[in-house]
């Protein structure tokens, strides 16, 4: 193997990652861009079919390739649970980005992490110390202070954003379970033929005829959506946690110059505010996160050669 692909291959795996995350960040803020501008004519649900009807489309190409191998699975309930999340997450973040400026949206939905983070001992049964909660009670203050209650309403489109990161957070914990064992195009198979059976109802009895701009609008949708969810998933599985989540932030500021460019939307104050504590109490919970995988890796280590001169060890794990 030579060219690109070799020069690819050899660089390290956080880099690699990096760079996927960036990529898949582009994409998926020109989308949400692309939602925006559709919600002003389509209904949302006209926009999440077709959504799913290109997540098939995508992965065609290797379902030609590889068969009927590429639905073979042992973890099929698995594949439906996260595809049906994926189904609700896209209808609520669709329906959030149609009626938000972008910024404002963007923000939002990164409180997914910080569900992640709340849902980690409850369904993960993983020990949770002090300092993450005081990092994700510090970013849920950083959602109030976007949201401001009591100045004004909080309104159904910023709740949609909320419900959406939420079941993202739950969509995290699904996918790490299935990418140990699962193909790439399994899963991105299966979340196809789920959520376009889920949508396709919906979709049909409020679908209206687009025009020209419209139709190529909703083309962009069928390549960044998909697009962005396979640079996502392989730039997670390249690179590690701790150096994958500040990159991920970065879609923030994708979110506030295209919002400026082409809507002329510039966040306030408040918003920029709640960006800060919401992004800074992630990232603290990422670098935890790493500290304490780094330390039960080495603490399994110890215990491994303990356990060959006939010693056992106790490792502590925060």
């Amino acid at each position: 193997m030579g060219g690109l692909p070799a020069v690819w291959a050899r660089l390290p795996g956080n880099l690699r990652g990096a760079i996927l995350i960036l990529i898949a960040n582009a994409i998926l803020t020109s989308e949400a861009v692309v939602v925006r501008l559709l919600a002003e004519t389509l209904p949302i649900a006209q926009i999440v079919l077709v959504r799913c009807l290109a997540q098939l489309v995508f992965v065609l190409p290797l379902l030609l390739r590889v068969g009927r191998a590429l639905l073979i699975t042992n973890r099929r309930g698995l594949h439906i649970l996260r595809s049906l999340l994926s189904l609700i997450s896209w209808q609520a973040y669709y329906y959030g980005l149609g009626h938000l400026p972008v910024a404002f949206a963007s923000t939002l939905g990164f409180t997914n992490a910080l569900f992640t983070s709340l849902l980690a001992g409850p369904l993960l049964g993983e020990h949770v110390g002090w300092r993450r909660w005081t990092a994700t009670i510090v970013g849920f203050l950083g959602v109030l202070v976007v949201l401001r209650p009591g100045s004004a309403p909080i309104e159904l489109p910023a709740l949609a954003m909320i419900v959406s990161a939420m079941f993202g957070a739950a969509i995290v914990f699904v996918t790490k379970n299935l990418a140990g064992s699962e193909r790439t195009g399994t899963i991105m198979l299966y979340i196809g033929i789920v959520t376009t059976l889920g949508a396709l109802g919906p979709g049909l009895a409020s679908w209206r005829a687009p025009g020209l701009e419209e139709t190529l609008l909703l083309l962009a949708i069928g390549v960044f959506g998909p697009a962005g969810m396979w640079f996502t998933i392989n730039g997670i599985r390249a690179g590690e946690a701790s150096v994958i989540a500040p990159v991920q932030y970065f879609r923030l500021i994708y979110a506030v110059a295209l919002g400026w460019l082409i809507f002329a939307e510039l966040p306030d104050l408040w918003t920029y505010v709640g960006a800060v504590l919401i992004v800074g109490s992630t990232l603290y919970i990422a670098r935890r996160e790493a500290i304490i995988a780094r330390a039960a890796r080495a603490g399994d280590g110890r215990l491994g050669k303990g356990q060959q001169g006939g010693q056992g060890r106790c490792t502590e794990r925060d």
